[in-house]
């Protein structure tokens, strides 16, 4: 298909993915957004504590129409004028929040595997411009809070999986991961 087309079914696909999550199906939701490439800043800013700290949550929105696709719309239509935004998850039982951590684990350990959604240190930044975004610093934040974020989540739901997470590289913000493992009184992770 068009490139239009490829953008319409991914934006769809994301669509799903959310309104899934506010079903409270996190896992079919995270698999359905992973499969539609929605990018890992977007989904974590959607559950904004797990976020790195000075990181502001995203005003997610999704865009039925590809932004730069000749002919999205037709003339003098922009992408934005075909936005849906997305709002953020409130739970409030502890069943759900483990619920969505471990939903969120497997989206973001795919997410580091696949460098469509998000690409690797020094990687052209061009393999994510089917996710709907280039750049390196921009790529490097995501990494950053996947990475972050998905330490907290193994601090909360898997902590023998900790250490092989730690052993390997990773963007987790240093001062920050210092003070998590230290909350949780994983000592022997800072060495």
């Amino acid at each position: 298909g068009t490139p239009a087309e490829a953008a319409a079914r991914r934006a769809i696909g994301q669509l799903r993915g959310y309104a899934l999550l506010r079903e409270a199906h996190f896992e079919a939701g995270c698999v359905q957004l992973a499969e539609a490439r929605a990018r890992p800043l977007a989904v974590l800013s959607l559950y904004a504590k797990l976020l790195p700290s000075g990181v502001p949550p995203e005003r997610v929105r999704v865009r039925l129409l590809a932004r730069g696709v000749e002919g999205a719309g037709g003339p003098g239509v922009k992408a934005d004028d075909f936005a849906l935004e997305v709002a953020p998850l409130v739970l409030a039982e502890q069943a759900q929040i483990v619920g969505l951590y471990t939903a969120l684990r497997a989206f973001l350990e795919r997410a580091r595997r696949d460098p469509e959604i998000l690409p690797r240190e020094g990687q052209d930044a061009a393999a994510g411009a089917s996710a709907g975004w280039m750049g390196e610093e921009r790529a490097a934040a995501e990494r950053t809070a996947a990475d972050t974020a998905l330490l907290k989540i193994l601090l909360s739901v898997d902590q023998p999986a900790l250490l092989p997470f730690l052993r390997q590289p990773n963007a987790c913000i240093l001062a920050e991961s210092e003070l998590v493992l230290l909350r949780y009184q994983q000592l022997e992770q800072l060495v």
